[in-house]
Parts: C-alpha cells; sequence; structure tokens
C-alpha cells in the first residue's frame, strides 16, 4: 500500500474510531452515571499504566521491521517477530498474573465512591484487569505492522473492532443490565477475537517475504537489547507523564470530579485522531532513511513533517479549545456536564496540541535509536511537575490537573525540541520552530479568536457556532498548507504517490 492510501486509510480509520467511540458515551453515561462513567475512565487509565508491560518492544519491533526492509534484510523480519513474540509472552504472562491478584484491592483502596459498592467495585477492577491482559499484547503485532508501513491496515482492524465493542456494550447495558460489570463483560470477547486477529494479520504481513521457517533467534534479541531497554524506561516514564494528571485527580477528588476529568480527556483525546496516524508514517519513514544513512533527506522530511502536523493539529486543536463548552453541551444534551468539564476540555485541549507536535522531535530522537534525550527529559519534567500538579488539583480540583497537563506539554516542546536539535540534528531550532510552528500558531490562535468572538456576540445556538467554527478551522487548515510550498509538496507527493522522502 502507498503511503498516500496509507496515510488516507490511518486517518480515516483513526477518525472513524474516534467518532464511534465518542459517539458511544453518551449511551455510557445514560446507562451508568457519571460515577460509573469515572470507572470506565479510570479503566482507561490503568490500560495506560500496563503499557510498562510492553517495556518498549512495539517500538523496537516497529523500528527493527522497518530497518531490515529499508536494507534488504528481509528474511530477517519474520524471525524477528517470532523471538520478540517468546520473549514478550514470557514476561507478560507473570506481570499479568500478578496484577490479576494485586489490582482489584489496590483500585477499591485507590477510589472513593458514594454510589457504587465496594464489592463491585471488586468485581469491576477484576474484569479491567482481564481485558487489559487480553490487550497487552496488541503493541507488539500493532508495532510489526507499522514497522512494515502497513499502518493503514492496523487502523482499520482498529476501527472495525471499535465499532464491534460499541455495538455490543450498548446493547448489553440496553438490554441485559445497566451496571459497570455488564459494562465491562461485555468487552472481553471482543478483546480476545480483536488479539487473535491482529496477531494474524502482523503474522500474514511479516511473513510475506520469508519462505523459511520462523525460529527463535537471540542474537536478534542481544542486537535490540540496548535500544529496548532504553524504550523500557521511556515508556515507564512516559506512562507516569501522560498519565499522572488522571491519577491525582482520581485519588484527591473522587469519582465524580474524575468522572468529570475523564470526560474531558475523551473529547480532548481526539486529536489524537489526527497524531497518529501521521507518527505511524513518519517514525517508520525517518526509521529506515537513519538506517539507509541518507540524513540530509532524513532532516528535510523531519521539517517537512513537522510543518504538515502543525498545519494540521493546531485549527483543530485551538477550534476545539474555544469551542469546548458548546461541543460538550452538543454532544451530552446535559447543561451540567458541560459547565463542568467545558472549561476543563479547553485546558486539555491546548497541552494536547502542544504534545501533538513534539511527537515529530520524538520520532526523530527513535529514529537515531536515542533513548537517553526521551528518557532524562521526561525524568527532569516529572520531577517538577508532579509537586505542582498535586499542589494545583489540591487548590483549584480538576482544573487545576488541566492547568498542570497545559503547562506539562508546553515545558515538554520547548525542552524536547531544543535537546533534539542540539544533539541530533544540524537544523537551526530557531528557524524550525519559528517557520514551522510558531508563525501558525500565532495565526491560528488570533483567527480563532477573532471570528470565535464575533459568532458568540450574534449567534445564540450551540450547533451554529460549531459549525460555522468548525469551517472555519478546516478554511484554516488549507490555509495553513497553501501558505508554505514545502507542506504543499508533500500534500502533492502523497496523492502522486511519487514524493522524494516518503517513496524510497
Amino acid at each position: 500500500m502507498s503511503a498516500g492510501r496509507n496515510l488516507i486509510a490511518g486517518l480515516g480509520g483513526s477518525a472513524w474510531t474516534a467518532i464511534v467511540n465518542l459517539g458511544a458515551v453518551p449511551f455510557y453515561l445514560h446507562y451508568l452515571g457519571i460515577e460509573s462513567y469515572a470507572l470506565v475512565g479510570f479503566y482507561i487509565t490503568l490500560q495506560a499504566l500496563f503499557v510498562i508491560v510492553d517495556m518498549g518492544l512495539t517500538p523496537t519491533v516497529s523500528r527493527e521491521v522497518a530497518g531490515c526492509l529499508a536494507v534488504g534484510r528481509v528474511d530477517e523480519s519474520r524471525s524477528l517477530l517470532k523471538t520478540f513474540e517468546i520473549f514478550y509472552w514470557s514476561v507478560a504472562v507473570i506481570i499479568a498474573v500478578v496484577a490479576f491478584t494485586a489490582a482489584p484491592p489496590f483500585i477499591s483502596w485507590w477510589l472513593s465512591s458514594a454510589e457504587i459498592q465496594p464489592d463491585v467495585l471488586k468485581q469491576a477492577a477484576t474484569i479491567m484487569v482481564l481485558i487489559i491482559a487480553l490487550r497487552c499484547p496488541l503493541g507488539l503485532y500493532q508495532g510489526a505492522l507499522t514497522g512494515a508501513e502497513r499502518f493503514g491496515l492496523a487502523s482499520i482492524i482498529n476501527a472495525a473492532f471499535a465499532t464491534l465493542t460499541a455495538l455490543l456494550t450498548i446493547s448489553v447495558l440496553t438490554y441485559v443490565s445497566e451496571s459497570i460489570t455488564a459494562f465491562f463483560s461485555a468487552q472481553v470477547f471482543v478483546a480476545a477475537l480483536y488479539l487473535m486477529t491482529l496477531r494474524l494479520c502482523a503474522k500474514r504481513v511479516i511473513g510475506q517475504h520469508e519462505k523459511r521457517r520462523a525460529n527463535f533467534d537471540l542474537s536478534i534479541l542481544m542486537r535490540a537489547s540496548r535500544f529496548a531497554a532504553g524504550m523500557s524506561a521511556i515508556t515507564a516514564t512516559s506512562v507516569v507523564f501522560t498519565q499522572m494528571d488522571k491519577l491525582t485527580v482520581s485519588r484527591m477528588l473522587g469519582l465524580e470530579s474524575f468522572g468529570y476529568y475523564a470526560l474531558a480527556v475523551a473529547v480532548s483525546g481526539a486529536l489524537y485522531v489526527l497524531v497518529t496516524p501521521v507518527f505511524n508514517m513518519v517514525y517508520p519513514r525517518m526509521s529506515a532513511l537513519f538506517a539507509a544513512k541518507q540524513f540530509h533527506d532524513l532532516e528535510q522530511y523531519y521539517a517537512i513533517a513537522t510543518r504538515f502536523m502543525a498545519s494540521v493539529i493546531l485549527p483543530v486543536g485551538i477550534t476545539l479549545a474555544f469551542y469546548s463548552t458548546e461541543v460538550l453541551m452538543i454532544w451530552t444534551g446535559d447543561p451540567v456536564v458541560a459547565n463542568n468539564a467545558g472549561p476543563i476540555v479547553r485546558l486539555l485541549a491546548l497541552g494536547s496540541t502542544l504534545h501533538a507536535i513534539m511527537y515529530i522531535p520524538y520520532s526523530a530522537q527513535l529514529a537515531f535509536g536515542n533513548t537517553l534525550i526521551p528518557l532524562l527529559t521526561n525524568l527532569l519534567l516529572m520531577s517538577f511537575s508532579i509537586p505542582f500538579l498535586v499542589l494545583l488539583v489540591n487548590e483549584f480540583g480538576a482544573i487545576g490537573a488541566g492547568c498542570a497537563w497545559l503547562g506539562l506539554q508546553t515545558a515538554y516542546l520547548l525542552l524536547g525540541s531544543v535537546v533534539t536539535h542540539r544533539y541530533l540534528l544540524q537544523l537551526s531550532w530557531r528557524d524550525w520552530f519559528g517557520k514551522n510552528v510558531l508563525i501558525q500558531m500565532m495565526v491560528t490562535g488570533i483567527s480563532v479568536l477573532v471570528v470565535g468572538g464575533f459568532l458568540q456576540e450574534y449567534i445564540d445556538s450551540n450547533w451554529l457556532r460549531v459549525f460555522s467554527g468548525s469551517l472555519f478551522g478546516a478554511i484554516l487548515i488549507v490555509f495553513n498548507v497553501l501558505l508554505f510550498k514545502n507542506t504543499r509538496q508533500i500534500i502533492i507527493g502523497i496523492l502522486r504517490r511519487n514524493s522524494t522522502f516518503i517513496h524510497q
């Protein structure tokens, strides 16, 4: 599949997944209530925490597969996946058993609820861990598909199973039981089927060049061990880096406040519909260029990818932040929910927009095989942000957590990109940031504020405000693309399937 089709399939699959997941939330709120929905949000947070079990193997497999295919070592691909699979499952099963025993009492101790009984909370926790255990290995096979530049296929599979999960869960809540245990029980079957399907697809894609039988090869593990160890440390710190706001709110404020925060996280998380397919295209391509020692092309591709990401994510993120309350009112139909979660969405959306731009420097760090820079960056930011987060949550509640998220991502973008340019790239950071990020940020921000203020002054309908604001955001994306020559070139290259940097 060409890069253009991959990107379109990836964007389409991710967009559909987000639409399905967001579209299901009002049903979940209706049947479960805000406190039980908070358990869904905590399950998502817990699932993110269990990424530590991945031990850095997802990006390692992606990088190794991309490197093998880029330099013609296609015979190694199937054995590589087999080797990582055996090692991964051996460790993951042990960790999953321990977590299955410890999670229920821990969750019932961690969360406080005025509505949910302790025994129900423990039952829900048990099923949560079972689902997470089934979903943990997904990253291994997704990494293999991404490394083979089949992220479009992975995205389509993800979209199909997201649809199945939502339909089955809503059906169970509607016709069987309106309980949180029924909610989680409905997803166990789909999680198992999803794992089997993704595993089969990954093995077929990776094995299409391999005629010999795949074998466990210890030398493959040894070769990738340094990068994998670094990625494991990065994964652990990244989990804390991205999930500490949810953990703090869930522990300090109780399930009701966390329910509103989890809802805001779900809305702002829709921005990653745009981010993930771009990252899945950029990271393996940078890895391939690095493996082929085409450093000049890599730096040019890096600059263009940054501009492309900023051109798309800034209008969407800033527009969502401006119309956050209106979007929630339309989405849930509940003014109490909209007023409580709207200001949080605004802060989280702005922070996630900055986080999205940082995905490009992070891709460069991994493509160079440098795990020390992201690890030290995470550790440094965490050492300052955790006390700051606790202080703000204690003082301002969930709004404080949103402020901490925005501040953290601002620091991450500035520090992370500066260090990347200082130690890995020859490009000037000031030129890169000014031309590819800052100009578009200023133009987009001022434009949305001016037009949005006019719409709020003269239009009363939430639907019409959001529609008009979304239309203007789409116009800004087109304007950003047309404004910069290199951004136009990458779009044209994708559509024509002959881009110098994408098709090597």
